[in-house]
C-alpha cells in the first residue's frame, strides 16, 4: 500500500483591507474657523490638539455635526474607538444624510472585528451615495473576511469602475480571486496594483504567493525578495519566500527564511508550521514535532499544523496520536483531503479496516472534487485492495 508524501506549508498574504484613514479637507463643509485650525493639526498627526480644537467648537455650535465628525476622525487615529463612535453617533443624529458618516463609522466597526455592523454602514453610506469607492473597497473587504468572496469582488468591481487607478481595489480584489483559485486573475490584479504603485510591499508578496499557487517557484522567490528590499521587516514575505524554497526542496534555506520571520515576529504561527514542514523533509520528524507544537500554542485552530503534526507522528511509528492529529485537522477542515487518506492509512496500520476504507473512501471523493484525479485513483485502488482482502 502507497501512502501520500504531503507535508502543507502556509502562504501569508498581505492585505492592505480598508481605507481607514480620511482626507479631512474632503469631507463635510467647514462651519466654522475652529474646524479648520483642527483639520491642519489633524493633518500633521496632532490629533490630541485637534480634539481640544474640536471641543472648543462644539461648545460654540453643538450642533454642528461636522465637529463631531472630525473629532471622531481624531478619536479614531488614537485608539479610543468607542469615543469615535460616540461622536459619530451624534453627527448622525445631527446629520442623517451624510454618507461619509457611515463610512467612518463603519471603519470603526470594522477595526473593532464587528464586520456586520460595519457593512450595515457601508451599505447606509452607499444607499445615500452609491459612487464612494472606499465605500464599496471597504465593503468588499468586509464580505472578503466573511468569507464571501464572489460578493467581495462584485464590490470591487463596482469601485474599479468609479476609480479605475485605485491601487486598494486591485490588491484587494487579487486576494477574492486567489481564495476563488483564480490565481492567473489574482496576478492580473497584482500586477496592475504594482502598476500604480511600484513600492508596494503587499503586491510584490501576494503577486509571489499567487505565482507560486501556479508551481512557479522562481519566479515567486523574485517577488518576494522585491518585497523585501521595500520592506526588510515583512514576516510574510520571509515566510512565503521559505514557502518557496520549500517547494524547491531547498529546506536549509528554507528554514533559514522561516526563522527570520520568526526573529521579526515570534508570534508568527505559520512560519512555526512551514518550519516544521521543512525539518520533517530533512528526516528530523521530532524537531518538527516541536515546531508543529508551537504553531498550534499560537493558533489552535490552524488545521495544517495538526495535519502535519500526524504526518511526522505517522513517520514516528505513533499511529493511535497520528490519527488524533488529522481528526483535529479534519474537525477543522473537514475537506482536508491528504488528512482522510493519512488517516485511512493509519486505520490501517492499526488494522481498523472498516475506519480505513471510510477515509479512503471520503479521500477519493474529495480528491476528484479538487481536481487532484491521480490522488483520487491511488484512493480508490487502495480501498479495493482493502475491500478485495
Amino acid at each position: 500500500m502507497e501512502a501520500l508524501n504531503l507535508t502543507v506549508a502556509l502562504l501569508v498574504l498581505g492585505a492592505m483591507t480598508y481605507s481607514p484613514k480620511a482626507n479631512a479637507n474632503q469631507e463635510l463643509d467647514l462651519n466654522l474657523p475652529e474646524l479648520t485650525s483642527g483639520i491642519k493639526h489633524y493633518e500633521v498627526g496632532e490629533y490630541q490638539a485637534a480634539i481640544e480644537i474640536y471641543n472648543q467648537a462644539i461648545k460654540i455650535n453643538p450642533q454642528d455635526a461636522s465637529c463631531y465628525f472630525y473629532r471622531g476622525l481624531a478619536r479614531f487615529e488614537l485608539g479610543d474607538n468607542q469615543g469615535a463612535i460616540a461622536d459619530y453617533n451624534q453627527a448622525v443624529d445631527i446629520n442623517p444624510q451624510d454618507a461619509l458618516i457611515y463610512l467612518h463609522r463603519g471603519n470603526v466597526y470594522f477595526e473593532l472585528g464587528d464586520r456586520e455592523l460595519a457593512l450595515a454602514d457601508y451599505d447606509r453610506a452607499l444607499n445615500i451615495n452609491p459612487l464612494i469607492a472606499t465605500a464599496l473597497i471597504n465593503r468588499g473587504v468586509a464580505y472578503f473576511e466573511l468569507g464571501d468572496n464572489e460578493l467581495a469582488i462584485a464590490n470591487y468591481d463596482q469601485a474599479l469602475n468609479i476609480a479605475a487607478n485605485d491601487v486598494l481595489g486591485y490588491l484587494n480584489r487579487g486576494n477574492a480571486r486567489l481564495q476563488l483559485g483564480d490565481n492567473k486573475g489574482a496576478i492580473a490584479d497584482y500586477n496592475q496594483a504594482l502598476h500604480l504603485n511600484p513600492n508596494l510591499e503587499q503586491g510584490y508578496n501576494n503577486l509571489g504567493a499567487a505565482r507560486l499557487l501556479l508551481g512557479n517557484s522562481l519566479g515567486a522567490v523574485a517577488d518576494f525578495q522585491q518585497a523585501l528590499l521595500i520592506n526588510p521587516q515583512s514576516t510574510a514575505a520571509y515566510n512565503n519566500q521559505g514557502a518557496a524554497r520549500l517547494q524547491r526542496g531547498d529546506y536549509q534555506a528554507a528554514i533559514g527564511d522561516f526563522q527570520q520571520a520568526l526573529l521579526i515576529n515570534p508570534q508568527s504561527a505559520a512560519a512555526y508550521n512551514n518550519q516544521g514542514a521543512a525539518r520533517l523533509q530533512l528526516g528530523d520528524p521530532d524537531g518538527a514535532i516541536a515546531d508543529f507544537k508551537q504553531a498550534l500554542l499560537i493558533n489552535p485552530n490552524l488545521a495544517k499544523a495538526h495535519y502535519n503534526q500526524g504526518a511526522a507522528r505517522l513517520l514516528l511509528g505513533q499511529h493511535h496520536r497520528a490519527i488524533a492529529d488529522f481528526t483535529s485537522s479534519l474537525e477543522i477542515n473537514p475537506n482536508l483531503a491528504t488528512a482522510h487518506f493519512k488517516r485511512g492509512f493509519c486505520y490501517y496500520l492499526v488494522e481498523d479496516t472498516s475506519k480505513a476504507q471510510a477515509d479512503f473512501l471520503q479521500a477519493a471523493e474529495l480528491f476528484e472534487q479538487q481536481g487532484r484525479i491521480s490522488d483520487s485513483h491511488l484512493a480508490l485502488d487502495i480501498l479495493k485492495e482493502l475491500r478485495d482482502r
